[in-house]
């Protein structure tokens, strides 16, 4: 399945912050959401939440907000989320999710995690809420799990390797059945190359 070919997420108009902030709230808007987005990620820009939502305490609310949204942006989202995912596989393939989601963090620290729960996606993007700006996936399967390049196409000229599959016309990815698959080398220079070919705006 090309990830490129999927319909992008628009992010929604933010709405006023509350006057006091809830982490744990702001951070499941960064997820998609059917009933309240149709299905869109909403993540206010950090110029809309330094704008005060109370003129009494207007450096205190925006202060809490600001480190929320620090916290979004650093990729630390709800850890309840990932493990919701990835309860139905086994302890094995747990493992390689973590795994990878260790090496794609150190690879790429400015990226941000978003989860796709239908498509059963960990995704790690420079544009929340599109597939525009999606660098790699973590495709979670029952017997194993895919790192999944959009535009891993472009990356052959460099997969010295030899670690990537399929026969889409953009998409490719690597399959990892063993947690020590993810140590094989060029895993990370291919993460790594992704990221420095795809657009942050």
């Amino acid at each position: 399945q090309e990830l490129a070919s999927r319909a992008p997420l628009t992010p929604v108009s933010p709405t006023t912050p509350p006057t006091t902030p809830d982490p744990r709230h702001h951070i499941h808007a960064t997820r998609p959401d059917p009933k309240r987005t149709n299905g869109t990620l909403a993540l206010p820009t950090r110029e809309h939440l330094a704008c005060p939502a109370s003129p009494t305490e207007p450096h205190r609310v925006v202060g809490a907000w600001l480190d929320i949204y620090d916290q979004v942006m650093s990729g630390s989202g709800d850890e309840t989320d990932v493990e919701a995912l990835v309860a139905g596989i086994d302890a094995g393939m747990r493992e390689i999710v973590e795994r990878l989601r260790g090496v794609v963090r150190e690879s790429v620290p400015g990226a941000v995690e978003e989860l796709d729960p239908s498509a059963r996606l960990i995704g790690y993007t420079y544009q929340p809420g599109s597939y525009k700006g999606l660098i790699v996936a973590i495709a979670l399967h029952a017997s194993h799990v895919n790192l999944m390049f959009s535009k891993g196409v472009e990356l052959l000229d460099t997969d010295d390797a030899g670690l990537l599959e399929g026969t889409g016309k953009k998409a490719r990815h690597i399959r990892f059945r063993e947690p020590s698959d993810v140590d094989r080398p060029g895993v990370r220079s291919l993460i790594e190359e992704a990221a420095r070919r795809t657009p942050r705006d």
